[in-house]
């Protein structure tokens, strides 16, 4: 039985997966995952280019042989992207041979040990009550082990809290997140968690916790000695295990069980800590420590020394690794507990599998081989997409925000109504030379921090954002998950007679001592473009109703009244800078919006002479923002706002593109000015009192080569660094390089939100 054929199949039905095909020349064919979370595409090339070749014509029953040749042929041994791929054929192998035989794969792995496998799911709540709810929901589906993280009193953030009852994503897609953390607030905290645990639930049920490698040996064995009257399962990864031997001055002071293994590769990885008696139990996976053939090794080294598994089976391992690991668990003695982790409804349609869960235990089923198959055309309509892997993630992190009302501050605006928007101009100080600091002092380009006791303006910035990258989510994805959350955001802070803003800014960057509010204000509002978009990608979706349009195009159409008649409104009109270029991208962007098209095409085309060819001088500098202590910040943010009424102009017949005053001055000549700059040629010679920072071309840069195709601005934009895994910097290259409508679409201004 020879290997004939063997292909990669990579796609993201949910998250990202790659998945080997092996088959043979009785057409027989098995399946093994290779899935690298953040590295997928590393594992597959290094499948396709290296490994593939090497397997046509081999006897696909060699799987030992097969092992050692794709282990020891290659020089350069071990690491996560090697042990990756050879995992994936090691698995596809013992498909095969299973199939071959008409047996589920554990009947060839010694037969059943047991009669189905323990497992364990994740409950998380954002403090303790919301933990233990989530606890009681797990017993409630049957489950006998449970592993309990809540968020932290003090913590932004806390590993482990999850923003869903069942589908919690242990591992980051993509780029790490950075996250404060306190040591301290967590080992004060970890053991009221528990003893309100068993306290509610008893001393039936399994409880595990797991610590992410974030502390030094001695406080793993203080939290591990605290923990000992709530008898864990296991404390998981408590420290990190590249120093093996720091697991023995834990063990020394603790008899809480110790878990760790999960990101280790090979059984040399582990062999001190299993030899020593370190650890209770090994959580090695079938995906990346070497496949079923080496994870047999592990588990018989840690047999010899009372060490049980417990394999990590997340959601960024495939079904394929599941339904390896349960036949794996089922047939090894010294088996502990498997992690179940449940994936996407499109993840179990992609593949289709026969294991199942019942009362807290799974059995891979009586199919032959693994029992799990990948249906290959439905895999091909979700690609690999980093634009989409990227989106998901930031959705992620979006779902959890707000919602957020203008209610929430602590203030009473002048009008004694909270429903109007209020902040406080950024660049003034108290006044030092009077007693009470008033009136207030400008110092321009210093951000005064006492802004932020004002919530409504950070509060509007982040439902801006949040709405936005939840709506683009949901475009890509067709999650409607993403879309409700986008559109309680938005009703919160527009519709809810409750809570809604009303259409104003008459209180906008007001100055103690000097003004409640002030025309200049308005560039708070420039973000609510975001909201147009939003409201256009969120079209379709069920969760998006007619009346939540009406009641948006109503409230821009007001706003628009208020920014065209009132004397807030009339000042920052005037203003001959950024002000009065982002005033403009505003009038026309909503104008477009609530279908006042010739409001919009007016705006634009005087804005040519009025903002373009006023503010560009024939060299391409602004020297009314160069003149500024952040000259070239500002030089970036007036050509953003200079592009932006180009774009819109595509949709109000206005060529701004290619606009030209006779003595040169253009868009094109003001981004060829700073390019010299941001690519580090030139050195700026104006006031730029915070960092300089190249990268806020990058974006223009993108923008410019989808308009100008003859010039190499994206050349230039890599040359400088785009940022990795940024969703917007995503959806500009989508633009230049299309994969799909929808990341075109994704793109587009107001204009297309009508």
């Amino acid at each position: 039985m020879r290997i004939n054929d063997a292909k990669v199949i990579v796609c993201s039905p949910g998250r990202n997966f790659v998945t080997l095909k092996i088959t043979t020349d009785e057409g027989i064919y098995g399946l093994g995952d290779a899935t690298l979370n953040g590295r997928e595409l590393a594992v597959a090339s290094y499948l396709t280019d290296h490994v593939l070749p090497l397997l046509i014509g081999r006897d696909a029953r060699k799987i030992e042989d097969t092992w050692q040749y794709l282990y020891k042929g290659a020089y350069w041994r071990r690491g996560p992207v090697t042990m990756s791929a050879i995992s994936a054929v090691d698995t596809a192998l013992w498909d095969i041979r299973a199939k071959s035989l008409n047996v589920p794969l554990y009947q060839l792995l010694g037969g059943a040990s047991r009669d189905g496998v323990l497992v364990y799911g994740h409950a998380s709540g954002s403090d303790l009550n919301a933990t233990a709810e989530a606890v009681g929901k797990y017993i409630q589906l049957g489950y006998k082990a449970i592993r309990a993280q809540s968020g932290i009193p003090g913590m932004k953030s806390t590993y482990g809290v999850g923003r869903g009852d069942m589908y919690y994503e242990p591992a980051e897609k993509d780029a790490p997140p950075e996250n404060q953390w306190s040591t301290e607030h967590y080992l004060n905290f970890a053991p009221q968690l528990f003893s309100k645990l068993r306290k509610e639930f008893g001393p039936e049920v399994h409880l595990l916790h797991d610590a992410h490698h974030r502390l030094t040996p001695i406080e793993a064995a203080r939290v591990g000695k605290e923990l000992e009257p709530y008898h864990l399962f296991w404390l998981e990864d408590p420290t990190p295990a590249e120093l093996q031997e720091g697991f023995r001055l834990i063990r020394r002071h603790t008899t809480t069980p110790i878990a760790v293994g999960e990101v280790f590769d090979t059984i040399y990885d582990c062999q001190t800590l299993i030899q020593e008696q370190l650890i209770d139990y090994i959580r090695t996976t079938v995906v990346h420590a070497g496949g079923i053939s080496h994870l047999k090794k592990i588990a018989a080294l840690a047999e010899l020394h009372h060490v049980r598994t417990g394999s990590h089976g997340a959601t960024d391992l495939s079904p394929v690794c599941m339904a390896a690991a349960l036949h794996f668990d089922l047939s090894v003695h010294n088996f502990g507990i498997q992690e179940y982790m449940r994936h996407s409804p499109e993840t179990d349609k992609v593949f289709p599998h026969a294991y199942y869960f019942k009362d807290g235990w799974m059995h891979p089923g009586e199919k032959p081989g693994l029992g799990v198959d990948i249906d290959e055309k439905l895999a091909a309509t979700f690609p690999y997409d980093e634009l989409v892997v990227a989106a998901r993630e930031a959705a992620d992190r979006a779902i959890k925000e707000g919602p957020f009302s203008v209610m929430e501050k602590d203030r009473v605006p002048p009008s004694g109504d909270k429903h109007d928007y209020m902040s406080q101009g950024p660049y003034w100080w108290p006044n030092p030379a009077t007693a009470n600091g008033l009136p207030y002092i400008r110092r321009d380009g210093e951000r005064n921090p006492e802004i932020a006791k004002l919530s409504d303006h950070d509060n509007r910035e982040r439902v801006q954002k949040a709405s936005r990258t939840l709506a683009l989510a949901f475009y890509l994805t067709g999650n409607e998950a993403y879309a409700a959350r986008a559109a309680l955001l938005l009703r919160t802070w527009f519709l809810d007679p409750a809570t809604r803003m009303n259409p104003n800014l008459n209180f906008g960057q007001g100055i103690p001592g000097i003004t409640n509010g002030r025309g200049t204000g308005i560039i708070d509002t420039v973000g609510l473009t975001d909201v147009v978009d939003a409201v256009g990608l969120l079209a379709g979706s069920r969760n998006w109703t007619a009346n939540d349009q009406k009641g948006m195009e109503k409230w821009f159409a007001d706003y628009l009244d208020w920014l065209q008649q009132s004397p807030n409104g009339r000042d920052e009109a005037a203003a001959k800078n950024n002000h009065g270029t982002f005033y403009d991208v505003q009038v026309a962007d909503f104008a477009l919006f609530v279908g006042r098209p010739e409001l919009a095409r007016d705006v634009i085309k005087l804005s040519q002479q009025k903002r373009l060819a006023a503010q560009v001088m024939p060299d391409g500098s602004q020297p009314l923002e160069a003149a500024r202590t952040k000259g070239f910040s500002y030089s970036v943010f007036n050509l953003r706002a200079l592009m932006e009424l180009a774009e819109l102009g595509e949709h109000a017949d206005v060529k701004m593109w290619d606009f030209q005053t006779p003595d040169g001055r253009s868009i094109r000549r003001a981004l060829d000015f700073l390019l010299p700059y941001a690519a580090g040629e030139k050195k700026w010679e104006h006031q730029q009192i915070t960092e300089f920072r190249p990268q806020e071309l990058v974006p223009l840069l993108l923008t410019a080569a989808a308009k100008y195709p003859n010039q190499d601005y994206e050349k230039a934009a890599q040359k400088i660094g785009i940022p990795a895994h940024d969703v917007y910097a995503l959806v500009l290259e989508a633009e230049l390089h299309p994969k799909s409508t929808k990341a075109i679409k994704a793109q587009a201004g107001g204009a297309e939100k009508k």
